[in-house]
């Protein structure tokens, strides 16, 4: 992918990794050159109106008591998204996953630079790539 400002974001289709943050960082620089606006904060509910015979999701309430209204909402609530739509609680199950990251200095991600993606199926254990920022990321699942 190339951004808004002709940075690379890297994808790896044969590994099955992409660089995350470097893609979210492109598609938020691209929406907001068309006028989208983001809100954050912690949902309260969800605010519904009514359209034909269904209801579609208009807003949401926050903690604070402010109402957001959008043309489209897009909720990214993780693990807490039972505690908006508790009917689909059974059906959701939120997990986790330890994380670390190493910041490299320019002469270790040098050393680093060519390290493919490393996924131990025995253990869980992976790491991705060098990216930018200099960083090692490492992280186990299961």
């Amino acid at each position: 992918m190339v951004g808004a400002d002709e940075e690379r974001s890297d994808m790896n289709e044969a590994g099955g990794w992409a660089d995350s943050r470097g893609a979210v960082v492109d598609v938020l620089a691209r929406v907001r050159a068309l006028g989208v606006e983001f809100a954050a904060g912690e949902a309260a509910e969800l605010l519904y109106k009514q359209s034909g015979s269904k209801q579609d999701v208009s807003g949401v309430r926050t903690t604070q008591g402010d109402s957001l209204f959008g043309d489209l909402v897009v909720l990214c609530t993780g693990a807490w998204t039972s505690t908006l739509l508790p009917e689909l609680g059974h059906d959701l199950l939120p997990t986790g996953q330890a994380v670390g990251t190493i910041r490299l200095t320019e002469e270790e991600a040098s050393v680093y630079a060519g390290v493919p993606v490393a996924f131990f199926m025995d253990t869980g254990f992976y790491c991705f790539p060098v990216s930018r920022p200099l960083n090692l990321s490492f992280r186990t699942s299961g």
